[in-house]
């Protein structure tokens, strides 16, 4: 039977072993994805679908304190559209983390969770579960500051990728020693007999420690896209009809900086990821030569 060239090339030629076949599969498969995220990074990158200022460019700019006089000139209920703002989010009184007592913060969370398998089942308990908000939150440019009027589970928070919690051992035998609590920011949280006897269980012998930590900065700089509302107070920051509320942490400049950071490295990852498919390839149709040259003899 004489080989013909086919990009899949379902049935295995003459004289060709399953294992060399295999590869050579394994050769189309990755010659595939790697064509198929190659081209997806570069369009990401030309299309700037990752920029996060996106769709905002036509928005009006409008300063806080302009905001607030535009809130004091109107009747109350009044409201604007969609504006671009920019300023720092603060809190009245700002909730203080209990792993940090200096570090405070506008919203924080913290779980923390020891895991455990068992004949492929997890079992799971949460040692630690910490979240809160902050009551009263203002937009303020150092100045002028207005009161922020929309669910405050929209701030984003970012994620402590630093932090880390760790299990505590008992015995003196480093090889038979048992799982008995998890340790975090010098705390320790003692794991629960069923936990202690799921480790013991488990064909892995062990308990793992699943850590979140995530904050929100008091007085971090932020792009808002908002809408300023009239009351009698004054004014406040309420949600755009339409659901547009965007929170971007940072000035304009820094994200457009970071965002042009992004686009770089995605065009140079999607030429690697490119090369990556052409040598791919070659080594794909080198494969198949040699099949060719085997199924003829």
């Amino acid at each position: 039977m004489k080989a013909r060239y086919n990009f899949w090339n379902i049935e295995r030629p003459r004289n060709v072993s399953r294992r060399d076949y295999n590869h050579y599969q394994l050769l189309i498969m990755g010659t595939v994805a790697t064509s198929f995220f190659s081209i997806g990074t570069a369009i990401l990158a030309i299309t700037g679908s990752a920029n996060r200022l996106r769709g905002t460019e036509d928005l009006p700019v409008m300063s806080i304190a302009a905001a607030a006089q535009y809130a004091q000139s109107q009747a109350a209920g009044t409201r604007t559209d969609a504006v671009k703002l920019q300023g720092f989010l603060q809190a009245t009184s700002p909730v203080t983390m209990p792993d940090a007592p200096d570090q405070r913060v506008l919203r924080g969370r913290i779980r923390l969770k020891a895991e455990s398998g068992v004949r492929d089942e997890l079992i799971s308990e949460t040692l630690l579960e910490w979240d809160q908000t902050a009551s009263e939150v203002f937009f303020t440019d150092g100045t002028t500051r207005l009161p922020v009027a929309f669910d405050l589970s929209q701030i984003p928070m970012q994620e402590d990728r630093r932090a880390s919690a760790r299990v505590r051992y008992a015995g003196e035998n480093v090889r038979f020693s048992k799982p008995v609590a998890i340790e975090y920011a010098e705390e320790i949280y003692p794991l629960s007999p069923e936990l202690k006897a799921a480790a013991a269980e488990s064909s892995q012998r062990g308990v793992a420690a699943k850590l979140t930590r995530k904050f929100f900065p008091d007085g971090q700089s932020v792009v808002m896209i908002a809408a300023i509302e009239a009351t009698p107070d004054g004014g406040r920051i309420v949600d755009p009809l339409g659901d547009r509320l965007k929170i971007l942490p940072g000035t304009e400049q820094e994200i457009a900086s970071s965002d042009s950071k992004s686009r770089i490295f995605m065009g140079l990852f999607s030429i690697v990821l490119g090369v990556s498919a052409y040598m791919l390839k070659k080594a794909q149709a080198a494969k198949w030569q040699e099949f060719v040259i085997r199924s003829n003899e």
